[in-house]
């Protein structure tokens, strides 16, 4: 074996090939005998395994290949795993183009010498990242991310679903009624505490104005790694729990449908209290859904999430504090231009949102203003409607290169909006 000091450095796996590999012990023996051998080179990125001589194994039964296989096989698992941790250990780290592109730049202006350099990979963080660490590191699924994060659309939202809530159960009692006014005013009073500026809206305005378009897809990722932390889990959660209802609405119909059929007879207390133990622990899943559906929306923090706030953040400068709204006037106008861009860009905006479905907002109207439609072009309106996980957005995503974001497991109540230029008969 000639090694040279710069191939001594590389990983590599040494293989013996073994007559007595079947006898574990003497096979240990050889491969101890050659790091013996060859202890004084130094060669600490060895890797020495033992393998049976090919040629003889078409002698051996099924079960005797089968058994050499499967050793071999746990072989190489146990040193690749070794090389793969050692590799993410020692060697070049790149975590972006960027990375690699340093690293170019800096080996193309370093003067030749004659010798072995060792190349060494500069980490490069964006300040985006640090910001992001800054607004987000302390932020869990257990934390309430809509009130902190988006106070405003939220309290928004949670006040216009009571009223709707009013005017839909007219026929409800005073106590319920009474309940809801309660729980208004309460709304209320947070949502003059909280509403507002925050530090997360502020950091999207200048997101949106005064960092680079890479920065804005850095930021992008960020938020989609972060809500992979807890999505999977809820997902799983909300399925087994979806599993379970179904399980009791089958039996609750088929308990239903024996009492039907009794009815003209006495109905038998058993069926009578299983039915009512049945509706029950069906109102009790209903609310487990409702509670994991809550769940969902308190980790969906995404980029569309926080333009959504702006939109909200303008209409109540508008209505509650003019004076602000002078202040920021100029950089709404800069936002509504940016999101336009962003829209031509491939991304979509959420036009229509729930909790409860509202398309009301002077800032969305105004990114909608900066949209040019060139007269000459077609335009083609494609409209998607499903069930939950139907696959709605994938279906655009995959057809037309969409950038919709995919929903964690429930739908994505509302309508988005996004523009994408066609060749094909010059349409829009």
């Amino acid at each position: 074996m000639n090694y040279t000091f710069y191939s001594s450095n590389i990983l590599t796996i040494v293989i013996i090939f073994n007559s007595n590999f079947d006898k574990e012990e003497k096979t240990q023996q050889l491969i101890d005998r050659f790091k013996k051998y060859y202890s004084n080179k130094q060669w600490s990125k060895i890797y020495w395994l033992s393998s049976p001589i090919f040629t003889t194994m078409k002698d051996l039964n099924k079960s005797k290949r089968k058994r050499y296989a499967e050793r071999l096989k746990k072989q190489f698992s146990q040193i690749f795993e070794e090389i793969e941790q050692k590799l993410k250990e020692k060697y070049l780290k790149f975590r972006s183009c960027f990375s690699i592109q340093e690293l170019y730049l800096d080996l193309i202006n370093q003067k030749p010498n004659g010798k072995h350099t060792k190349i060494k990979c500069k980490p490069i963080k964006f300040n985006i990242e640090n910001k992001l660490e800054e607004l987000f590191e302390s932020i869990t699924d257990v934390t309430e991310n809509l009130k902190i994060i988006t106070p405003t659309s939220y309290y928004r939202s949670e006040i216009d679903t009571i009223k709707k809530r009013k005017l839909l159960d007219i026929m409800n009692d005073s106590k319920t009624i009474e309940k809801l006014d309660q729980r208004l005013k309460e709304l209320e009073l947070e949502k003059k505490k909280k509403s507002g500026l925050t530090k997360y809206s502020s950091f999207m305005i200048d997101l949106l104005n005064n960092y680079t378009y890479i920065d804005f897809l850095i930021a992008d990722l960020y938020l989609e790694k972060w809500r992979l932390k807890y999505v999977p889990r809820i997902k799983e959660e909300k399925e087994k729990i979806k599993l379970e209802k179904t399980l009791h609405e089958k039996k609750l119909i088929e308990n239903e449908n024996k009492s039907i059929s009794a009815s003209h007879q006495i109905i038998d207390q058993k069926v009578f209290n299983e039915l009512k133990i049945l509706r029950e622990q069906d109102e009790k899943l209903k609310e487990q859904l409702l509670e994991i559906d809550k769940k969902s929306a308190n980790v969906d923090l995404t980029i569309g999430l926080l333009c959504n706030e702006l939109f909200a953040l303008y209409d109540y400068f508008h209505d509650e504090q003019p004076l602000m709204l002078d202040k920021y006037h100029e950089e709404f106008v800069k936002i509504a231009k940016v999101i336009a861009k962003l829209i031509y860009k491939g991304f979509s905006i959420h036009i229509l949102r729930s909790r409860p479905l509202i398309c009301q907002s002077h800032l969305l109207r105004m990114s909608l203003e900066n949209l040019h439609i060139n007269e000459n072009n077609q335009l083609v309106i494609l409209t998607v409607v499903g069930e939950q996980s139907s696959a709605k957005s994938s279906l655009l995503n995959s057809t037309f290169g969409c950038n919709f974001r995919v929903s964690a497991g429930r739908c994505t109540i509302g309508m988005h909006l996004g523009i994408f230029l066609l060749n094909y008969k010059n349409s829009l």
